[in-house]
């Protein structure tokens, strides 16, 4: 059994869903097909907000309804279970937005469940494009097949243990020729809830499938070939990464790559399950493939990824690094008002909590007055970029270390924190914003040219 991903950049109206109906015709293996909203529709329901009027409420959901039904139109103008879904859910949808304006307050359970509905409207249009091409098709929610999540609004994490057997009930008895369709992106805790999993997530939904049918492989269908060895928007000569490891794509994916959903390889990697990445548009091109397999190349780094708007918190005291408590209390409170981590680096007398940047002004408002005694004072750092260079074989090859950061000071780039070692295929530092072109091509330049 095979997983088909397609994401919603590929998603875009009538002609790419039958670019992608042909792509799974040709698929001769069984196989299970994830997919994305339309592009931009989650977009769309995210610019909703408690203040809008009725009107403005109406006018989104009638745009949502009248973009879905055109496609189907088109996909098949004679589909009338299609057309009376689509109906139906956004009709939800409206209720659901208006309840909200009325009480003036968005929570996070209310957040998840309103982004949820662009993939619930996406599925029936692949379902009806298939049926109308003679490929027997049948579409799937992931909450109410099971997909059973820890309950974190927004970012949330699958529990396998109890998605895995819900999953398999509910796919693998079906008649053979039935192709299911399924909702990414979204699954739901034990009470039933809606939780995302965050942009990007259906990649992830796809690899819990493949561990849960325990598939031979994944394939995440996109609008671009691979892993590049860089962003190919600021280094012209980025070329496509044929092999990755399963360490260096999780590196590359946290550290700024758009390419994966950071939680993606984890539910493949106690089964070995092969990872495909493949261009809707260039179904010839061979892509990235992402497996177990270490592949060293000769200059051991493969790739320089970014991520730009970081911040961080430097808490100052003469022992905030020794005394015991202090960085739990930190981690505690910003944990508990609901700010993501990225990393932390200490020393003696600093603490530094790196921060994305939409987070920093509420993380020092979080940690204000806060009672350690050694802590003497908070500092605020804002627009600052991530680099990460990653590579099999980085931190055990002498000399990598030097070779990355000579190329950076003879940009005139400043570093303004660097840290090695938490993971073998990746080390990772901060410049200014700024700086981070000139520093990502001049890595770039220093090991591929």
């Amino acid at each position: 059994m095979k997983i088909m991903k397609f994401g919603g950049g590929s998603l875009k109206g009538a002609e790419d869903i039958r670019e992608i109906v042909s792509i799974i015709a040709a698929e001769r293996d069984k196989k299970v097909v994830v997919v994305s909203a339309l592009n931009g529709v989650t977009d769309t329901l995210s610019s909703f907000s408690p203040e809008m009027q009725e009107k403005d409420v109406e006018s989104l959901v009638e745009s949502i309804r009248e973009r879905h039904l055109t496609i189907l139109h088109d996909l098949a103008p004679s589909d009338k279970n299609s057309a009376s879904w689509i109906n139906k859910k956004c009709d939800q949808l409206a209720r659901l937005l208006y309840g909200v304006i009325y009480t003036e307050e968005l929570t996070p359970r209310s957040r998840d469940l309103i982004h949820s509905f662009g993939e619930r409207l996406s599925v029936p249009l692949l379902v009806s494009a298939l049926n109308a091409e003679g490929i027997h098709a049948e579409g799937f929610e992931a909450d109410a097949i099971g997909m059973i999540t820890d309950g974190v609004f927004s970012h949330a994490s699958v529990r396998l243990d109890q998605a895995s057997p819900n999953l398999r009930k509910a796919l693998t008895h079906l008649p053979e020729k039935i192709v299911p369709v399924i909702t990414g992106y979204f699954g739901c805790d034990e009470r039933g809830h809606v939780t995302t999993f965050g942009r990007g997530g259906s990649d992830y939904t796809a690899t819990i499938l493949a561990s849960s049918l325990d598939a031979s492989s994944v394939e995440l269908w996109k609008d671009t070939n691979g892993f590049m060895s860089a962003d190919p928007r600021i280094v012209a000569s980025a070329h496509l990464i044929p092999e990755l490891s399963y360490d260096e794509a999780a590196e590359l994916a946290y550290f700024g790559s758009k390419i994966l959903h950071p939680r993606t390889v984890e539910p493949l990697i106690p089964k070995g399950i092969p990872l495909f990445i493949k261009n809707v548009k260039s179904p010839e091109t061979p892509g990235s493939v992402v497996s177990s397999r270490q592949n060293k190349k000769k200059d051991i780094v493969k790739s320089v990824a970014y991520t730009s708007r970081i911040g961080f918190l430097k808490i100052h005291g003469p022992s905030v690094g020794y005394k015991p408590g202090v960085l739990m209390t930190l981690v505690s409170r910003l944990s508990a008002g609901g700010i993501n981590i990225k990393s932390v680096l200490t020393s003696q007398t600093c603490i530094n909590i790196l921060l994305d940047g939409c987070d920093t002004v509420a993380g020092m408002r979080t940690l204000q007055g806060i009672s350690e005694g050694s802590v003497a004072r908070i500092e605020q750092i804002d627009n600052i970029g991530l680099i990460a260079v990653v590579g099999e074989g980085l931190i055990e090859e002498k000399g990598i270390g030097a070779r990355v950061l000579g190329a950076v000071a003879e940009k005139g780039v400043n570093v303004e924190m660097l840290a090695a070692g938490a993971s073998r295929v990746a080390m990772y530092f901060l410049v200014k914003e700024d700086a981070v072109f000139d520093t990502v091509r001049a890595i770039h330049e220093e090991f591929f040219h």
